[in-house]
C-alpha cells in the first residue's frame, strides 16, 4: 500500500482518538486541496497492510481508523483490508474521500 503518512493520535479526523492513514495518489486535483502532496501516485512510501494494522493496534486508547488522502479508492483492496482489521478490533472506521470537487470547483 502506498501512503503519504500516518498520524497515530489524531483528534481532528473523526470522533475520538483516531489512527489516520493518508493514502498516496489522487487523480482529482481538487482546487484548494488540503493535501496536494498526496496527488502523485509514485510519491510517498510503500508499507504493508499488516504493518499498518500492527501500528493501529499499538495504542489501546485508539477509538477508530480514518482513511484519508490522496484518494483511498485508488487503493480500494488495501484500504478494505485495513478497514477489516479496524472492524475486527471493534474500532470505528471512517473514510474521507474527495468531495466531488469537479462539481463544485
Amino acid at each position: 500500500m502506498r501512503i503519504a503518512n500516518t498520524v497515530s493520535d489524531s483528534i481532528v479526523d473523526g470522533p475520538g482518538l483516531r489512527f489516520t492513514v493518508f493514502t498516496q495518489g489522487c487523480p482529482h486535483r481538487c482546487p484548494g486541496c488540503h493535501n496536494p502532496g498526496t496527488h502523485d501516485p509514485a510519491g510517498g512510501r510503500e508499507v504493508s497492510v499488516a504493518e499498518l494494522a500492527a501500528e493501529l493496534s499499538g495504542n489501546p486508547l485508539t477509538d477508530g481508523l480514518t482513511l484519508s488522502g490522496g484518494e483511498p479508492f485508488c487503493q480500494a483492496a488495501e484500504c478494505a483490508a485495513l478497514l477489516g482489521a479496524a472492524i475486527n478490533r471493534a474500532l470505528q472506521p471512517r473514510l474521507s474521500i474527495a468531495q466531488l470537487c469537479w462539481l463544485v470547483g
